[in-house]
């Protein structure tokens, strides 16, 4: 994306949001895009979508539509123990017409908005009144996206071309949480050599804090996947949305093997939520002049697709 896209998106959409989610509840999400309003459940059980119905929220649901009519509205699916998320936007990248080495790992050259989804009021709570504000940034990298107001559980990078009317998602990720489990294993590890570590001054709020830190850990990616879906079809009216595959975000984005992510993040993720493979390319990268060598010689690398409109 160009800065000015950026700029004209940032002035479009100014503010912050609140996403309400729990467990699984992105099945609802992805049931009512694909069949809006009523329908029959024999309709959704014939589709590729009819995995969804054996989640906990949905089942639910149908437990309760007796003449064989649904509305997946997740309206109608409130629950108390919704956790209530502060989304805000940034950017991510540098102006630049050309790719220029793999620091940024974008696919098309210059800029992406960055989709963040900082923490709910009763995680910061609880954060503050065990380690105080002055230690907010023992989690997390700087130079990551990170909100300057929040703390940011996690973000996704995404790369949006108004013309051709496509969003790709570029990268789901999160620091939070895997510093907590990085500072969880040092600590087991200064337990079993008998040695003093730092955390041992907070060991009953550490011990709490991560007991109550472990319903974010189950369901982080999918809150993610889940919310920036909802930014792009709510927000941005966007229905293409497209999502690397492990080999097609190492590819284009020249990631090194030293620093490839997570495999899961770019395979079980979008196949969770119903994403199709493809070999098909994104319109958007496939008219981007800057890569088109990139572009003939990544021929067979498969993206995931996914249109938000029945």
């Amino acid at each position: 994306m160009k800065q000015k896209e950026i700029d004209f998106l940032m002035h479009c959409l100014m503010g912050e949001w609140t996403y309400a989610y729990r467990k699984d509840k992105y099945a609802l999400h992805i049931l009512n895009y694909m069949f809006p309003g009523q329908h029959r459940v024999s309709e959704v059980k014939s589709s590729r979508y009819k995995g969804l119905l054996n989640k906990s929220l949905v089942s639910e649901l149908l437990a309760q539509s007796g003449d064989g009519l649904v509305n997946f509205n997740p309206e109608h699916a409130f629950d108390p123990n919704d956790k209530y998320f502060r989304i805000s936007l940034g950017t991510w990248g540098e102006v630049q017409r050309w790719k220029k080495g793999n620091y940024h790992q974008v696919t098309r050259p210059e800029l992406n908005l960055t989709l963040l989804v900082n923490f709910d009021k009763d995680h910061d709570l609880i954060f503050f009144q065990g380690m105080g504000k002055e230690n907010v940034d023992m989690f997390g990298m700087a130079f990551h996206p990170n909100s300057p107001k929040h703390n940011t559980l996690g973000w996704a990078r995404l790369d949006i071309s108004l013309e051709t009317n496509e969003v790709l998602i570029e990268e789901v990720q999160n620091d939070w949480l895997r510093d907590v489990k990085y500072y969880q294993r040092q600590l087991k590890l200064a337990d079993k050599q008998d040695q003093k570590y730092w955390l041992h001054d907070y060991e009953a709020w550490w011990s709490k804090y991560t007991e109550f830190v472990w319903v974010y850990m189950k369901m982080w990616d999918e809150l993610i996947l889940s919310a920036t879906l909802w930014f792009i079809r709510d927000d941005l009216g966007i229905e293409n949305v497209w999502y690397h595959s492990f080999d097609s975000s190492n590819y284009y984005k020249q990631v090194s093997r030293y620093s490839q992510p997570p495999r899961s993040v770019y395979t079980a993720l979008p196949r969770k939520f119903g994403f199709e493979e493809t070999l098909e390319v994104p319109r958007m990268i496939r008219e981007c002049r800057s890569i088109r060598k990139l572009v003939r010689r990544g021929q067979g690398k498969k993206f995931y697709k996914m249109e938000l409109t029945n």
